[in-house]
C-alpha cells in the first residue's frame, strides 16, 4: 500500500483497491482516479513520513444558501482569549437549513457579548455560530475524531 498527499488530500494506492462504487458513477468519479482512492481527508505528512489528518474536504456547512468552512470559523474562535478547543458543526435549522454551531472548551470565564463582538470583527455574520455552548470535553469517537451526533446532543442538553 502506498499513501501520498495531493492538494492536501490523503490518497491511497493498493493492489486491493476497489474499482467503483456500486450504482454510483458520481461517487466513483469523485473518489477514484489513476488507481488512487481520494479519501476526502485533509492531511499533512511530516519529514519522517508520518501523516496527520487535519480535517475533511466536505465539512462545509450551507447556511441560508451560503457556504461556511467550519475550519475557518474554528481558527478565528481559537484566537479569542480563553478558548482552548473548539468544534464547529451544523445543526438542522428551519430558517437557515443548517445553522453554524460550536462547542467551546475554555480555561476561564468567557463574556459572550465580547466573544460575539470579537467574531463579528473577523467573520461575516452568516459564519458566526448561531448556537454555542461551553463544555468540559468535546465528544470524540472511539478513533479520536469529533463525534458529530454526540456534539449535537450535547449542544442542546439541559
Amino acid at each position: 500500500m502506498k499513501v501520498s498527499v495531493g492538494d492536501g488530500e490523503l490518497l491511497v494506492e493498493t493492489d486491493q483497491l476497489f474499482n467503483r462504487y456500486l450504482d454510483d458513477e458520481v461517487l466513483t468519479t469523485d473518489h477514484l482516479a489513476d488507481g488512487k482512492f481520494y479519501t476526502g481527508d485533509l492531511t499533512v505528512i511530516d519529514s519522517d513520513g508520518r501523516f496527520k489528518i487535519t480535517g475533511r474536504k466536505n465539512r462545509f456547512i450551507i447556511s441560508g444558501g451560503l457556504n461556511v468552512d467550519p475550519q475557518e470559523v474554528e481558527k478565528i474562535i481559537l484566537t479569542f482569549p480563553g478558548i482552548v478547543e473548539v468544534y464547529v458543526f451544523s445543526v438542522v435549522n428551519e430558517k437557515w437549513g443548517e445553522a453554524v454551531s460550536a462547542l467551546l472548551k475554555t480555561d476561564r470565564e468567557i463574556d459572550f457579548q465580547d466573544f460575539h463582538s470579537y467574531l463579528k470583527s473577523y467573520l461575516m455574520i452568516y459564519k458566526i455560530p448561531k448556537y454555542y455552548r461551553i463544555v468540559d470535553e468535546i465528544p470524540l469517537t472511539s478513533i479520536g475524531k469529533h463525534d458529530l451526533e454526540a456534539s449535537r446532543q450535547l449542544l442542546f442538553e439541559r
